[in-house]
């Protein structure tokens, strides 16, 4: 489904946390928002799913406003994994949490295939073998799969993550975001990702958009946004952006060390 963000403005209070954010999203494409804490990506995030109501602004789905939407319908078509879970929410089994993401089409009873499909996503995130244990028991990278596994199990055509993979390691970020990325590809799935690592961010989103204190400072494919000009202006960071020979680009920040009074730069070594 076709998501297009239309004049996006939303204030806490009085204070002004988004101001007119614009931006389209094609079916089976990744785009990530970049920007600092407190640049407004959780909050945009929320605005688009509905949790926070914009002052300002539409969002579209397919053509359609998704405020005009019934909450169940949208939730059959738009999935979110926010970005903190306290596991004292959930005192239930990672089953039965996965199982939470059917709601939309669950009625009187249970059915065959709302089993099966929540059977199939622990498998996709190769947490079948968790299936019984409660989620409170869990690590905070298991229980972000879990969060992850519920948010796919609603079968959405948009899919919203609130930094997915910040409580995993290495080995577990990439495993999630591949499966995030294939999912997007094969089924034609929409993703908007929050996200702090601008290298994972360029390695794995066809779009990028840059925030900065609630606005768009730039937006497109990561190889024109991810420049060493924009990640000082928006994160105050000194570095240096080398380009990979998928063309994606990398950034290497620039330590800056006090000596005697005196700056001195000592950059981060490369590995050819």
């Amino acid at each position: 489904m076709k998501l297009v963000v239309r004049g996006i403005s939303f204030s806490y209070k009085s204070v002004p946390a988004l101001e007119n954010v614009n931006f389209e999203l094609n079916p089976g494409e990744i785009l990530s928002l970049l920007g600092p804490n407190g640049s407004g990506k959780s909050t945009l995030l929320k605005c688009i799913d509905g949790i926070l109501r914009p002052h300002c602004g539409v969002v579209y789905i397919n053509g359609a406003a998704a405020s005009a939407m019934k909450a169940k319908d949208l939730s059959k078509v738009m999935g979110y994994v926010p970005q903190n879970i306290g596991s004292s929410v959930f005192p239930f089994t990672v089953f039965d949490v996965v199982l939470a993401g059917r709601k939309p089409y669950i009625g009187w009873n249970i059915s065959d295939k709302d089993i099966e499909v929540v059977a199939e996503t622990l498998k996709l995130l190769g947490i079948e073998n968790m299936a019984s244990r409660h989620f409170n028991e869990l690590s905070g990278g298991e229980q972000q799969k879990v969060i992850i596994a519920r948010a796919l199990a609603q079968q959405p055509k948009i899919l919203l993550l609130d930094e997915p993979t910040s409580n995993l390691d290495i080995k577990h970020q990439l495993e999630v975001l591949d499966l995030i990325r294939n999912l997007s590809r094969s089924m034609g799935i929409s993703v908007i990702m929050a996200m702090h690592d601008l290298n994972l961010a360029s390695r794995y989103s066809d779009k990028v958009v840059m925030l900065k204190s609630g606005r768009i400072f730039a937006a497109g494919a990561p190889e024109v946004v991810i420049n060493e000009e924009n990640i000082m202006a928006v994160y105050g960071v000194k570095a240096r952006v080398y380009k990979l020979s998928s063309g994606k680009p990398h950034v290497v920040p620039i330590e800056s060390t006090p000596i005697s009074g005196d700056v001195s730069v000592k950059e981060t070594p490369i590995l050819s």
